[in-house]
């Protein structure tokens, strides 16, 4: 089985390559006669974008280009957290977040209340240390129901990844013991939570807010539940310091991950999108929204790959893409453009490498 393998941030800042399917801007409209209008850039009046075969290459590879930035997989390089003496690898993109969680309310279990004091390095042997706080807010001496968890920043050696802000954790519920290989079940809401990633000339910012649920088997299976909104930013180094370029907001986001450590993962949920990533599309000042829902993409738990999977996007005027990820490192898809229901085109193979390099701002 071939696997895609998750390139490196500096990837982003490849040209994107044009966008594939042909079509000379319009195509007969399905059992009507009427043209149907393929620009690869319109959008309707709310700002939604149509979709047709001339901007399906581009919309996927914004899709899986931020779900690997996002880290809602469970992977950071071979589970590289903290609590596992992993490396923190910038260049990763997948940066593990379902598993941090995860391995931080079982590290907090295990050390309250000394979760500080014993706090692991960011790398394994240092030089710097991952702040765990445990804030006992109903006086209970106990970690339990109504407590908060937060982890501080964290930076690996050379600073190229960096929890600014860290995460934190509040209203935590609990049923279970918090361990590995325990069943028990915990929740709670994000007051803060975010993660930066610095490259030689670009920087990603991202926030979340919202609510985290996590539940867990005697087999270390673990599914990590994720909803509310999610938002980034991301900026180019201009004059010696960073300027914001592009941005993205996911709203009305629901995302489940589950997984085994150390074997396979699987993502599946949807949002509504809102970004105006200008490098993308050629435009200038641009915003644009659409709809990712039945997302459904599995991997490895070990090194951040992507094996298998597919999601659809819905766009103006009921315009629809569906994408499928094949096992062999491609990828095919099939538009609605006339958003009549019924399948307009159909895509070749394209390699999922070369849709990602679309991405860029």
């Amino acid at each position: 089985m071939k696997k895609l393998n998750v390139f490196v941030l500096s990837a982003l800042t490849l040209a994107a390559v044009a966008c594939g399917g042909g079509g000379d801007g319009s195509s007969p409209g399905i059992g009507s006669g009427a043209q149907v209008n393929l620009s690869e850039y319109r959008l309707d009046s709310n700002n939604n974008l149509f979709l047709n075969r001339n901007n399906g290459e581009k919309v996927s590879g914004i899709v899986l280009k931020e779900f690997l930035i996002q880290g809602q997989g469970v992977s950071g390089k071979g589970l590289g957290t903290p609590f596992d003496s992993g490396v923190l690898q910038g260049d990763s993109e997948t940066l593990g977040i379902a598993h941090y969680l995860v391995r931080t309310f079982e590290f907090a279990q295990a050390n309250f209340p000394n979760t500080f004091s014993n706090s692991p390095n960011c790398e394994a042997g240092g030089p710097k240390a991952l702040p765990v706080t445990v804030t006992d807010e109903n006086m209970s001496g106990s970690y339990n129901n109504g407590d908060s968890v937060n982890t501080g920043t964290c930076s690996n050696s050379d600073n190229t990844l960096q929890f600014l802000g860290g995460y934190g954790v509040s209203d935590l519920a609990f049923t279970g013991t918090v361990a590995v290989n325990s069943v028990y079940t915990i929740g709670g809401t994000f007051f803060t939570a975010g993660v930066t990633s610095v490259g030689n000339d670009f920087q990603i910012e991202s926030t979340e807010s919202g609510a985290v649920g996590i539940t867990s088997d005697a087999s270390n299976e673990k599914i990590v539940e994720f909803t509310g909104s999610y938002g980034t930013d991301y900026s180019n180094l201009v004059g010696g310091s960073f300027q914001r370029v592009a941005g993205s907001s996911h709203q009305n986001r629901s995302i489940t991950v589950t997984y085994m450590p150390g074997s396979t993962y699987q993502v599946e949920g949807g949002y509504d999108f809102v970004g105006n990533f200008d490098a993308v599309f050629n435009q200038t000042n641009s915003s644009f929204e659409f709809g990712v829902r039945n997302f459904d993409i599995s991997g490895s738990a070990l090194d951040g790959d992507v094996d298998t999977g597919s999601f659809e996007v819905n766009g103006a005027g009921n315009t629809k893409l569906v994408f499928t990820i094949r096992n062999d490192g491609t990828l095919i898809f099939t538009a609605d453009e006339d958003g009549n229901g019924s399948v307009d085109f159909t895509s070749t193979p394209v390699q999922v490498n070369t849709v990602l390099q679309n991405f860029t701002f």
